[in-house]
């Protein structure tokens, strides 16, 4: 059987390159000749897990400046401050919710005194919880978004491994789809060329 794969009685190398699908391995088998010594070698396979398929629909996924925002927040605001206000949470913080309220709704509070936050990130851990508003102001929020009250959380593991970016970043945006499904953007500035 291994003549046919190695040409009969001419000396030469060959290889024979086999997979049998999903659950085997990929076997590759090397001869000198037909009535030399063989080599196998075989290979185990991955078989991937399936793609994971987020709900994120196009159809609603319309620009911010719509009159029908598809995100129901996004805040644009400085980098340091963020970075500054992740890097503060206890270590043991397990998740982090981010919570918005309509500007409409914050400035109607009684008496001036804001019953609701505009934008505040929550740390909650082992150790009790840490909570960081962000007002209305300019300098701290460049801009701000929000068509309706909404809370998500987040395991801040998942959270924590965009500090580095966050750190080398002028400014970031975060967008909440209707759905909890978080993006960030963050605005990177490239050193210019020498001499150019």
């Amino acid at each position: 059987r291994i003549d046919q794969h190695f040409g009969g009685n001419e000396k030469r190398t060959s290889m024979h390159l086999t997979y049998a699908g999903p659950g085997h391995p990929l076997t590759l088998v090397l001869a000198e000749d037909s009535s030399g010594p063989t080599t196998t070698c075989e290979i185990s396979t991955f078989d991937s897990e399936p793609n994971l398929e987020l709900p994120f629909d196009a159809e609603q996924t319309l620009s911010a400046s719509s009159n029908t925002p598809s995100f129901c927040l996004i805040p644009s605001l400085s980098s340091f401050w963020l970075h500054d206000a992740l890097s503060e949470l206890d270590p043991s913080c397990e998740k982090i919710t981010l919570i918005a309220n309509p500007v409409a709704d914050v400035q109607s509070a009684h008496r001036g005194i804001p019953t609701k936050p505009l934008f505040r990130i929550q740390g909650t851990g082992a150790f009790g919880s840490t909570e960081m508003d962000y007002p209305n102001d300019r300098e701290v929020l460049e801009t701000f978004e929000c068509s309706r009250s909404v809370s998500f959380s987040y395991r801040f593991a998942h959270i924590s491994r965009m500090l580095q970016a966050l750190q080398n970043s002028t400014k970031t945006s975060l967008c909440l789809e209707q759905e909890g499904l978080l993006s960030l953007q963050f605005l990177v500035p490239v050193p210019r060329p020498r001499g150019g």
